[in-house]
């Protein structure tokens, strides 16, 4: 057991097992939290009325994250909204020329491609720590064949001593 836990392998074994926490807290910091950064919760819909001005909305709703101009005139407003299960989701809200708001909608393609995008990132993540666990059960492996072998008595093998029989031949 000596070493066992101390050994430069292991700690390079919690040092890589560290660094992954980080990258998953770093990951899934934005969605702990409903006001962190531009993510609001999806329930900031629920106060918005049709024919709010924009200055109203913004006072709801925070910044956008983008505000892109319509060509009919009038303007959208983006914002990434946070669901419970579902992440985040991109909302879409409509202004007309006059700076009311006339609807909003959730933009579904660019949703689903931030799940793709999100599901691909985790599918790295799972197969690099199952290469590292693999890595690890062979480390293990040899461990113990090793601590085995340092176990095993030490077997000299001496040559017999000499032994001389005289025959007495009685011819």
């Amino acid at each position: 057991m000596k070493g066992l836990f101390f050994s430069r392998k292991n700690e390079y074994v919690l040092a890589r097992r560290l660094v992954y926490l980080v990258l998953a807290a770093i990951f899934f910091f934005p969605f702990s939290s409903c006001h962190y950064g531009q993510y609001r919760p999806h329930s900031q819909l629920n106060q918005l009325e049709i024919g709010m001005p924009s200055a109203q909305v913004v006072t709801i709703m925070g910044q956008p994250k983008q505000i892109k101009p319509l060509s009919g005139g009038g303007s959208s407003y983006r914002y990434d909204l946070f669901t419970p299960f579902r992440g985040l989701e991109p909302y879409d809200l409509t202004f007309d020329t006059s700076g009311r708001l006339i609807g909003y909608s959730r933009d579904n393609e660019e949703y689903y491609r931030m799940q793709q995008n999100m599901q691909a990132g985790a599918n790295s993540f799972v197969q690099q720590m199952q290469k590292d666990r693999q890595l690890e059960q062979k480390d293990r492996e040899l461990d113990i064949k090793q601590q085995e072998a340092d176990r095993r008595p030490i077997v000299q093998f001496q040559t017999p001593p000499t032994v001389y029989v005289h025959v007495k031949n009685d011819n």
